[in-house]
This record gives C-alpha cells, structure tokens and sequence, in this order.
C-alpha cells in the first residue's frame, strides 16, 4: 500500500455477498453461522467517508480492500473513536489506511466454528472477517450476532 495520500475519487464500498447460499453448508463450520455480507472500502478515503459510509449502513465496521479486492485490513468505529478523536486527527484529511489495522486475521468458511468463536473471545475480536483461500471476502462475523 502507498504511503502518499491518495485522491477519494474513484474509492468506492461495496457491500461483499456474505452468505452464497450453498446446497447445505457443513454443520459446525463457519459457514453455519452464516456470515453477515461485509462492507468493504479501498484505502484511500477518508475517515469521514468511511464514517459516514458506516452510519448509512448501520454497520460498525468495514473492510479495508486492496485493488484486487483481497483482504488488507479492517476499520472499525471503535477506530474512530480510539485512534482518531482521541489522538485528534483531522477525520477529513486522514485516511483509512493510516488508522485500519492491516493484515487482519481472518477465517475461510470451512474453519470450525468452535476455532472462530474461540479466537474472538481469546483475542477480544468483535468482528472477523471470513476470505477465501485467495483472500477474497466472504463474509463477515459478528461476535455478538454469533
């Protein structure tokens, strides 16, 4: 990812289908807690759009994308309020590639459901992104939804 700020045009959100519906998906997998679909943003907007983003969806978190859209890192409101607000960054001028955690850990749909949910709370994870083995976004787990 680069470093030097980059222009928001052209950075869009996608809501990623987060449950393809599967003939039966395996009892005790990933899967069968049905992921939530994941909003998911590039790197390169700012704070307030992925703010504002976040508010009109309702959701308290979005997936950072790369520009093969593969996984790079996850914001989440408790970003903004943590690492933006507190640390009194300018939420127009910064993007959320300087604040999202890169590279977060992330599970397939044929993890053991067991495995995710323990990770979450051993970790204090509230939400967990589940990819594909090329690291495309599949979905999203929500701890409290779970």
């Amino acid at each position: 990812m680069a470093d030097a700020p980059q222009s928001p045009s052209g950075a869009g959100a996608a809501a990623t289908p987060g449950r393809k519906r599967a003939a039966a998906a395996a009892a005790g997998t990933v899967a069968s807690l049905r992921p939530a679909a994941a909003l998911t943003v590039r790197d390169g907007i700012t704070i307030t759009e992925a703010a504002q983003l976040m508010a009109a969806k309702r959701a308290d978190s979005v997936l950072v994308v790369d520009d093969e859209e593969r996984l790079a890192g996850i914001f989440t409101a408790k970003d903004v309020a943590f690492r933006v607000v507190a640390e009194g960054l300018d939420a127009r001028t910064t993007y959320v590639r300087d604040i999202a955690t890169r590279n977060p850990l992330c599970v397939t749909s044929d993890t053991p459901a067991t495995d995710a949910l323990n990770t979450m709370v051993a970790r204090g994870f509230r939400h967990l992104p589940v990819c594909n083995e090329e690291g495309d976004v599949v979905g999203l787990l929500d701890v409290i939804r779970c």
